[in-house]
């Protein structure tokens, strides 16, 4: 969200909110909040560390 704001100021929360496919009070919130984009591929935000754990143990993927 931060990321789409950023890129697009002029954007109202209700079109980010429309691209993103949440509501527009998750935007404002987010925004408010000064939230970091959430990871890519996980459209929760929530990550499950397994990506970092492979790279730190130099396991390949």
């Amino acid at each position: 969200m931060a990321r789409l704001r950023a890129q697009h100021p002029d954007l109202s929360t209700a079109e980010i909110a429309r691209r993103l496919g949440v509501t527009d009070r998750t935007v404002r919130r987010h925004l408010a909040a000064g939230a970091a984009p959430a990871p890519v591929g996980r459209p929760d935000g929530v990550s499950d560390g397994q990506g970092t754990a492979r790279v730190q143990s130099g396991v390949a993927a």
